[in-house]
C-alpha cells in the first residue's frame, strides 16, 4: 500500500523531537522505528484512517516510542501502534514491560506464564521462585483448561516477586475492557493468553523497585488503555528522594548487615528503592560497600 504523503511527512517531521527524547544508550533509533511505524500503517487500513483523521495522536505515539525505549519491531514484540477511541496509541506488551524493568536494573529477569488444570503449580514462599511443573510439548487440550496466569521476576537482591491471577480475577479484568465489551476486534478475543500474561505483569509492576523508566512505560501503558474511555489518567507520583541525612544515619547499619552476611549492597538498593528514589551517586556508594577486612 502506498501511504499518503501527509502520513509519511508527519513521520518524517517527528524526527527532531524523537531524537531529543532518546538517550545515547537508548536501544531505539528514529530511522528504524519510523520504518516499522510506516509498515504497521501500511498493513492496517483502519489504523491508517485513524492516523489521517487524528495525526496528532500518531505523533504522540511515535514520541512515546522514544520516551519508553521500546521498539515497534514486530520480531521483538515489545510495543505496537493500535487504534483506540479514534486515536493512534502505543500499546505496550507484557514483554515490553519486562524489558523496561530489566534494562532499567529493577529486575534481573522476568517471565509470565499460563497455568492449566493439568499443571502442578505452587508457591513456596513470599520471596521464592514458584514451582511450575508441566510438559511443554503437551497440547493445550491435553493440559486442560486455563486456571490462571502468573508473573515472576528476580530482583537484584536475589529475591523473587510473584503475582498470581486465577481465572475469576482474569475474567473480571477482561470484563472491564471497553474493547471486549464492544464485541469488536478485541485482543482479549484474538490473543487471550498474551492479555492474561500482561494482566499478571501489570499487577506485579507496582511491587518492583522504583525506576523512572518503569514509571514512564507504565504511564504510557495505562494511558493507552484509558483511551478506550476517553480518560487521561494522572501519572503515578514519583517516590521521594532519599536524603543525605537518611543515608548517613543508615550507613552504619547497612555496613553491619553486610559484614554479618545478612545483606548485600544489591539487596539494600532494592529495599530502599521500593520506597525512595536513590541518586546515581548514592547507588554507587552502596555498591562500593564491602565486608570489613575484604
Amino acid at each position: 500500500m502506498n501511504l499518503p504523503a501527509r502520513i509519511t511527512d508527519l513521520v518524517a517531521g517527528v524526527q527532531l523531537d524523537f531524537e531529543r527524547r532518546i538517550t545515547a544508550a537508548s536501544p531505539v533509533q528514529y530511522a528504524q522505528e519510523a520504518h516499522f511505524a510506516l509498515q504497521q500503517l501500511a498493513a492496517n487500513s483502519y489504523l491508517l484512517g485513524i492516523a489521517q483523521n487524528n495525526p496528532d495522536s500518531l505523533r504522540a505515539a511515535m514520541l512515546n516510542v522514544a520516551a519508553t525505549g521500546l521498539s515497534l519491531n514486530p520480531v521483538k514484540k515489545q510495543a505496537y501502534l493500535i487504534p483506540r477511541n479514534k486515536s493512534v496509541v502505543l500499546d505496550i506488551s507484557y514483554m515490553g514491560i519486562l524489558h523496561v524493568a530489566q534494562m532499567s536494573g529493577a529486575i534481573e529477569w522476568g517471565q509470565a506464564r499460563i497455568v492449566r488444570a493439568g499443571h502442578t503449580f505452587r508457591l513456596t514462599g513470599i520471596n521464592q521462585v514458584p514451582i511450575h511443573e508441566y510438559n511443554p510439548f503437551e497440547n493445550d487440550d491435553a493440559a486442560g483448561a486455563i486456571v490462571g496466569a502468573y508473573a515472576v521476576v528476580k530482583l537484584p537482591s536475589g529475591d523473587f516477586l510473584t503475582h498470581c491471577l486465577n481465572m475469576d480475577a482474569l475474567l473480571r479484568i477482561r470484563s472491564r475492557s471497553e474493547s471486549f465489551k464492544s464485541g469488536k476486534n478485541s485482543p482479549w478475543l484474538t490473543d487471550p493468553e498474551p492479555m492474561m500474561k500482561k494482566s499478571a505483569v501489570r499487577g506485579l509492576a507496582p511491587y518492583m523497585p522504583y525506576r523512572e523508566a518503569m514509571v514512564q512505560a507504565m504511564t504510557v501503558a495505562v494511558e493507552a488503555e484509558q483511551e478506550q474511555d476517553g480518560e487521561r489518567p494522572e501519572p503515578p507520583p514519583a517516590l521521594p528522594g532519599y536524603t543525605d541525612v537518611q543515608m548517613a544515619e543508615n550507613l552504619p547499619n547497612w555496613q553491619a548487615a553486610i559484614d554479618s552476611g545478612r545483606a548485600t549492597p544489591e539487596r539494600i538498593i532494592a529495599l530502599v528503592s521500593s520506597k525512595y528514589t536513590l541518586t546515581g551517586d548514592q547507588e554507587t556508594h552502596i555498591l562500593n560497600m564491602k565486608k570489613q577486612g575484604d
